[in-house]
């Protein structure tokens, strides 16, 4: 009985795993450089979204600050 629940969980594991796989795009994974070629191409919305997720994971990041009002 042990084993068919530890088979159901990593099976489980598994689907989470790979369905959030495809849940972010390329292009939004990236850094500073990233979000100044959105700047630059004027893709504003993509810009300013990497810049808060960039903040998110550094809140004193000056780059990010940057970007975000240039955004």
């Amino acid at each position: 009985m042990k084993s068919i629940f530890q088979i159901f969980v990593y099976s489980i594991l598994l689907m989470l795993i790979l369905l959030t796989k495809d849940s972010f795009p390329d292009e939004m994974s990236g850094g500073h450089e990233n979000a100044k070629m959105f700047i630059e191409e004027k893709r504003y919305i993509e810009a300013e979204k990497l810049a808060i997720s960039l903040l998110t994971n550094n809140p004193s990041d000056v780059t990010a600050e940057y970007i975000l009002t240039s955004a």
